[in-house]
């Protein structure tokens, strides 16, 4: 999603004030500020009541203006630029982790913690920096089945993972928080969506599904592939979806 750059040295207290700013702009009618909201708010301009625009909403706005899905990414990436974390300088890391095979992995948006899904192995959470036991390493138990997807919220607090079945994980605990069932084979990818509000999984059973990730319950079912799926993602507006079966083929749906 590309955006506005950040500064080398950036504030996050100024970005929190300008979302207020936007917020208070929107609110009097700004016709700037809705332009702004239209263009990088994921949700149609005429399915937010202007009277009813949180500060949430003109966070998001701000955060996608510079090319990250959430406020929480947003603020992560600002905050690591600040204190002079950010480092791109490529590593490698060692896994304690007794298989060669690696289903999935996939790393913090701080870069800090990783998580693996490894044959034979639980759903592991590392200190990428080490690769070893510490702190901040969780073991997720509960799955009956190999796990194919994983995938972090944008504060690295929880997390999603699919196998027969998907589970969203407090990731700080190692607790599994809900557990949403209705796919009858593996459930090949899971994605959250911009607002974190939902998780997009597709399945071997050649569907995808939209689940309500407070309430646990599939708001959406998308059927129409003639077999298995491997992949789902979101549009960048936040309003269609992707979906990509085994050979290939690809559908758009949209999310109106």
């Amino acid at each position: 999603m590309p955006g506005r750059r950040l500064p080398p040295r950036p504030n996050l207290d100024q970005y929190r004030k300008q979302a207020k700013e936007l917020l208070s702009a929107v609110r009097a009618g700004d016709a700037g500020a809705r332009r702004l909201f239209r263009v990088h708010h994921p949700r149609r301009p005429g399915e937010i009541d202007v009277s009813r625009f949180r500060l949430a909403d003109a966070q998001l706005v701000v955060a996608r203006e510079h090319g990250f899905t959430s406020w929480t990414t947003f603020a992560v990436a600002v905050q690591a630029l600040a204190s002079g974390a950010a480092d791109t300088r490529a590593s490698t890391v060692q896994l304690d982790i007794t298989t060669d095979e690696i289903n999935t992995c996939a790393l913090t948006p701080d870069g800090r913690r990783a998580i693996t899904a490894a044959q034979g192995n639980p759903v592991t959470v590392w200190d990428a920096r080490t690769g070893r036991s510490g702190r901040t390493q969780r073991v997720l138990t509960g799955h009956t089945y190999h796990v194919h997807g994983l995938a972090w919220s944008g504060d690295g607090r929880r997390l999603l993972s699919c196998s027969m079945d998907l589970r969203l994980w407090d990731a700080e605990t190692g607790r599994c928080l809900r557990t949403f069932e209705g796919h009858s084979k593996i459930i090949r990818s899971v994605a959250w969506s911009a607002d974190e509000r939902y998780g997009l999984t597709a399945s071997h059973d050649g569907t995808a599904r939209l689940w309500r990730l407070d309430t646990g319950l599939c708001e959406r079912l998308f059927e129409g592939h003639e077999i298995g799926l491997v992949s789902a993602s979101f549009s960048r507006d936040g309003r269609r979806i992707f979906t990509c079966d085994w050979l290939g083929g690809i559908r758009t749906w949209s999310l109106g």
